[in-house]
């Protein structure tokens, strides 16, 4: 009978014979070179993401004001670029990002006929990753962001259910 304590394996020696000297600061060479690199594109990601912003901004303006043929096409860049924006969010430290823009493109997926209330509740979505973009918020935020959080939720799941 096995206990129920993990233990841990020894490699076989035939692996360690496999890894020369040296190769463990080759990956320590490349780790720091992934991290610099990661750095630069979270840099480079919150300009992509004010860009963003900007387009969901117009789409939503469209959409407020335009027939059905217009919404339509209006919510489907609003949605393009929240996926966009939630893709690289979390990867980059803004998993805030990730999260909001998840739940805009779901609550975009749920919506069967949009109505101003709907078009309303995107904009808060727009609201809040404008929030976390402009307060560069890396992380999770704090407690009055998981308040946020819940209260996207609740506007999502009453809009939805109509």
């Amino acid at each position: 009978m096995q206990s129920s304590r993990s233990r841990f394996l020894q490699p076989p020696e035939a692996w360690k014979k496999k890894v020369s000297e040296g190769q463990g600061r080759q990956l320590q060479d490349i780790e720091i070179r992934v991290t610099k690199a990661i750095d630069v594109l979270a840099t480079d990601y919150l300009t992509h993401a004010r860009s963003e912003l900007d387009v969901i901004e117009r789409a939503i303006d469209t959409a407020k004001m335009g027939e059905r043929a217009q919404q339509t096409e209006a919510i489907g860049l609003v949605r393009k670029a929240a996926f966009e924006m939630r893709n690289e969010g979390a990867t980059l430290g803004y998993p805030l990002i990730t999260r909001i823009g998840t739940s805009l493109c779901d609550f975009i997926d749920g919506v069967r006929d949009l109505s101003s209330v709907q078009i309303e509740a995107i904009s808060i979505h727009l609201i809040a990753l404008r929030f976390v973009i402009i307060n560069d918020i890396a992380g999770e935020g704090d407690d009055s962001m998981k308040l946020l959080l819940a209260g996207i939720d609740e506007l999502v799941a009453k809009t939805l259910r109509g």
